[in-house]
């Protein structure tokens, strides 16, 4: 999570790892190293940052895992201080 994103989140109470992230794309592949090297040399930033497995579904945190259900609201909401 960016430093200046992660310092919002932390004043507003809101969970960054829970956005709808519009304007974000996430792309699964078997050789990520590829993908990102494809994507980076067409200058578009890219980061892996996990991998499909089987079983229920985790969200991975430093901390621990917490499994995750469907998502009801866009974190963003909170900074207006409404859910939808």
């Amino acid at each position: 999570v960016d430093g200046l994103t992660d310092r919002l989140c932390k004043t507003y109470g809101v969970d960054p790892l829970r956005f709808v992230s519009s304007g974000s794309m996430l792309i699964i592949s078997s050789d990520p190293g590829v993908v990102k090297y494809a994507l980076e040399k067409a200058g578009i930033a890219a980061t892996e940052i996990g991998e499909v497995t089987d079983g229920k579904n985790v969200l991975v945190r430093k901390n621990g895992e917490e499994e995750i259900f469907d998502v009801t609201s866009d974190e963003m909401y909170k900074f207006y201080g409404a859910e939808e």
